[in-house]
């Protein structure tokens, strides 16, 4: 989700609402039984604010949150709920970056003759533009 909510740089809009004003809809992973991990990990808050924008929870903000809400985590759960806070700082900062591909891609099937043929006359198309170009 890190790098849908990204403005990148020299952009206006975030990844995510941009997306929507097209009227897509994000490609997530399923993640069937630990949905509500996620759900845990957003009311923990994901990451906290720094000196350099974003930065992941550490244990303590864990503790915390567990201590106020008294919301129990097995000892896996609690790594977790860290490790993810990390993996989305750390996918934030990447992806300022607007060339950066989405960390996540659904299955997409594709006929490879159809994209060889079109790559192929797009780079004949350049060839041919160059050419021209060189000889004016």
């Amino acid at each position: 989700m890190a790098w849908y909510s990204v403005t990148p740089e020299k952009r206006k809009k975030s990844r995510l609402d941009d997306l929507r004003d097209r009227g897509g809809v994000p490609d997530l992973p399923d993640i069937d039984d630990l949905e509500y991990l996620v759900k845990v990990l957003e009311r923990c808050g994901v990451c906290k604010s720094g000196f350099n924008g974003v930065e992941p929870l550490n244990s303590v903000d864990v503790m915390e949150w567990q201590r106020g809400t008294k919301y129990p985590l097995s000892g896996w759960e609690f790594q977790a709920i860290i490790d993810a806070s990390r993996a989305y700082c750390a996918q934030y900062h990447q992806s300022k970056d607007p060339l950066t591909p989405a960390p996540y891609r659904s299955k997409i099937d594709f006929n490879r003759e159809v994209v060889s043929d079109k790559l192929t006359l797009a780079f004949r198309a350049r060839i041919k533009s160059d050419k021209e170009k060189a000889t004016k």
